[in-house]
């Protein structure tokens, strides 16, 4: 089984892609029993707590996942997007630098899906299957 994690405020993250990609599409859903201590090292305290579990989890490490997926769409990760896109090209950085792990930022306004570029968003998820399918390959 291919795993395919990803994190989603809202409902962007389009799953049935996935599917027939022959992944598994599992959402990661924040863990309160654990500390975030090493995640706090990345992102500020300021940040929703949610998005600081999520990053405590990869550095802890993810189990069998062959890529993560991040999107945003709640009005608190909007707008941290907004402010500190950085941090989460960080977080991707990270995850493929020091965990070998591919992702995908998938950014949208979700307020206005209007300003959605339709095309460029399946650009991003082919690219990402094909680096999924070269790496399974190997």
């Amino acid at each position: 089984m291919n795993k395919i994690e990803y994190f989603d405020a809202g409902v962007i993250t389009p799953e049935e892609i996935f599917i027939a990609a022959d992944l598994v599409p599992i959402r990661l859903l924040g863990d309160p029993t654990i500390s975030i201590d090493k995640a706090n090292e990345h992102i500020p305290p300021t940040h929703c707590f949610w998005a600081r579990n999520l990053l405590e989890q990869a550095i802890n490490g993810l189990k069998d996942v062959k890529g993560i997926i991040a999107t945003h769409g709640c009005d608190c990760t909007n707008r941290q997007f907004d402010t500190n896109s950085c941090n989460l090209y960080d977080l991707k950085r990270k995850l493929g630098d020091d965990y070998d792990i591919p992702c995908l930022i998938l950014d949208a306004d979700m307020n206005d899906p209007r300003k959605l570029n339709e095309t460029q968003t399946i650009n991003k998820i082919e690219s990402f299957i094909e680096i999924l399918e070269e790496r399974k390959k190997n």
